[in-house]
């Protein structure tokens, strides 16, 4: 999407409009990486907006069933 807007005109309408006042939920996978749980279009937002630092939420694994949608 991010090559080719035009292409992909509503999701990135959808990605411009993505509100950067909350943080990405972020969680640490087992071989101690950091990976994005959700809201991946703010991070596109924040690189097309030339951000160099994004705020994040570490999720403890333990809560993952708190905020996965049925």
């Amino acid at each position: 999407m991010r090559a080719d807007p035009l292409r992909y005109r509503a999701q990135y309408a959808r990605t411009t409009g993505a509100d950067l006042a909350f943080p990405l939920n972020i969680i640490e996978t087992p071989k101690r990486l950091l990976s994005i749980l959700d809201k991946v279009q703010r991070l596109l937002e924040a690189d097309l907006s030339g951000y160099t630092v994004v705020s994040v939420k570490k999720v403890p694994t333990e809560r993952l069933d708190e905020i996965v949608a049925d």
